[in-house]
């Protein structure tokens, strides 16, 4: 059984940061994202996602965090 979305550690893109360089798309030993007719980076696969954060190290904006979203908005977790 796979843990609940906001247990893991996901790559969430800040597209305000993103410079679309697409670092984190090659380099990403998963292959989660995708990138779109824009250019834009999206991710394709969470699922795929091994949260190594090695899209996170790569990037050089610091567009990606791991949180899989604004932790405000996470339901309280106790860790």
């Amino acid at each position: 059984m796979s843990a609940p979305v906001y247990c893991r550690d996901l790559p969430h893109i800040d597209t305000d940061v993103c410079i679309r360089c697409h670092s984190c798309v090659r380099e990403c030993p998963s292959k989660v994202f995708s990138v779109g007719d824009d250019k834009a980076v999206s991710v394709k696969a969470e699922n795929d996602c091994i949260s190594c954060g090695h899209c996170a190290a790569v990037c050089p904006p610091g567009a990606i965090s791991m949180f899989g979203g604004v932790p405000e908005r996470l339901p309280n977790t106790r860790y």
